[in-house]
């Protein structure tokens, strides 16, 4: 089924945008409705929606009907082709866009999120360094939790970064030491390492090249922890809450790092 661009409007879409953000305040969107590669910018307040279930609800609005399954058009450049046409912007977005990611008013904040700026020399974090996955972490997380976990933490990230001020792509974390690439103008490209936890965030594990980026790009160098994180029953696993510790510029000290484990080579027989 064709898209029917001749009668969605800026209007219905941004109408879409509202009652899918109250859905998302809500936990009440499914987790397989999140975008995997872009989402759709709202203008003003800065927030990431999944561009193809905005234009299904973008069709329903207009037809005052029930929202225009995913069955029935096809994402991907389609809908952002569409989209961009009627003045949206189309973002990379890792995370989804289904998390809170509102870019620049306190009250659209959930109150379980706190973000509390700390600077590296009074940071109580301990950094371990391990050869571990970059994902969520916390004891006893099974694949689908970690995932979740780790969204949470990025939505968070991406927001925080943004109210800042900053263009934020989370796109390279596919490619590069570290998650997020902020730029701004006027001022160096910020990298940012993104943990989320659902511990007291006390201790994150680290990989060899976070470790290595994180000291050979300071200052221009963040860490992002979102720690606390509640995780809800299986096989949803919807992550929520969380407290905030942004530590900018992050300076890694060989006392913060413990090494977890070691590679040990063989003597030749």
């Amino acid at each position: 089924m064709a898209i029917p661009w001749d009668e969605v409007g800026r209007a219905q879409v941004l109408e879409a945008m509202e009652s899918v953000r109250q859905e998302i305040l809500q936990r009440t969107v499914a987790a397989a409705r999140a975008s995997t590669a872009y989402c759709v910018v709202h203008p003003t307040t800065g927030w990431h929606f999944p561009p193809k279930y905005v234009l299904g609800r973008a069709v329903g609005l207009a037809h005052g009907g029930e929202d225009l399954g995913p069955q029935y058009f096809s994402g991907g450049e389609e809908t952002n082709r569409g989209l961009r046409a009627l003045g949206f912007t189309i973002d990379p977005c890792e995370y989804g866009g289904l998390y809170d990611d509102p870019a620049n008013t306190a009250p659209s904040i959930p109150p379980t999120v706190g973000v509390t700026p700390v600077d590296a020399t009074e940071s109580g974090l301990k950094q371990a360094i391990a050869g571990a996955a970059t994902t969520g972490q916390g004891p006893g997380l099974n694949a689908a939790g970690r995932k979740a976990v780790e969204l949470l933490a990025m939505s968070a990230a991406a927001a925080h970064f943004r109210r800042a001020g900053w263009r934020v792509d989370a796109s390279v974390h596919t490619h590069q030491p570290y998650d997020l690439r902020c730029t701004r103008p006027g001022r160096p490209e910020l990298h940012v390492e993104v943990k989320g936890t659902t511990t007291s965030g006390a201790r994150v594990l680290l990989t060899r090249n976070e470790v290595a980026h994180a000291r050979a790009t300071y200052p221009d160098v963040a860490l992002f922890v979102l720690a606390g994180i509640t995780l809800g029953p299986r096989p949803e696993y919807a992550a929520s809450g969380g407290r905030a510790t942004v530590l900018h510029p992050w300076r890694l000290d060989d006392a913060g790092l413990e090494a977890l484990g070691f590679e040990y080579t063989l003597p030749a027989s």
